[in-house]
């Protein structure tokens, strides 16, 4: 799997890192895309940008800026994204997988620790970074929402709620019509530390059946 992504450095620890691509095998179609918290711990696999004009060619599908493209490592919440879809596809595998999946997110600060992570966003000022509309007309299903605990952070609620009409717009209905019962169970906890818990398991089964209304476990 490789990641493709564009990366702003704004000091020497922090950066942006935004329109990111996860790809299994070599197809560029999207097969899929899932909207987040922010950013995590993923960084450069190499520093300088992506130069092999194939590469470039097929990523100018996503996006037609002159912003250069970097690869990045893979993370675990990125294998737990592929894990997730893996299970969608009836796959064995995420490396079964072919195709991108998209990873959007509320916010673009690159930091594993979701409360520095928030301070950071406040005093954010960079141009580049896509707004909400961008990410909101670019969504392409399947969707998964894994919010986690921004759900309905009074700083993020209304960006959440725009995602989850637009994911409902679009035939997503293992959600909820009600948003406050929804529960936008993060990857991480989807498929890694919570994945036996009843909540995880639920969602999993209605992501899956792509409807909400499931018996229960």
């Amino acid at each position: 799997m490789k990641v493709f992504t564009h990366y702003e450095s704004i000091s020497n620890n922090d950066g942006v890192r935004y329109r990111t691509l996860l790809q299994y095998g070599d197809s560029w179609n999207i097969i899929g895309s899932v909207v987040m918290m922010n950013p995590g711990s993923s960084s450069y696999k190499n520093q300088d940008s992506i130069k092999d004009s194939t590469t470039l060619e097929n990523l100018k599908r996503f996006d037609d800026n002159e912003l250069p493209w970097y690869e990045f490592s893979e993370d675990a919440t990125m294998r737990h994204v592929g894990e997730l879809f893996a299970l969608y596809y009836k796959k064995q595998h995420r490396n079964e997988l072919n195709g991108i999946i998209q990873i959007f997110n509320l916010f673009y600060i690159r930091e594993a620790n979701l409360e520095k992570a928030i301070s950071k966003d406040k005093n954010l000022t960079t141009s580049n970074i896509p707004s909400i509309e961008y990410d909101l007309d670019h969504l392409v299903a399947p969707i998964y929402l894994g919010f986690g605990g921004l759900a309905r952070n009074i700083n993020y609620v209304e960006r959440t709620k725009k995602f989850w009409q637009k994911a409902m717009d679009k035939g997503m209905n293992y959600l909820c019509p009600d948003f406050n019962k929804n529960s936008f169970t993060h990857p991480s906890y989807l498929m890694g530390r919570g994945k036996n818990r009843n909540i995880s398991i639920l969602t999993r089964k209605r992501f899956i059946l792509g409807k909400y209304n499931v018996n229960e476990l």
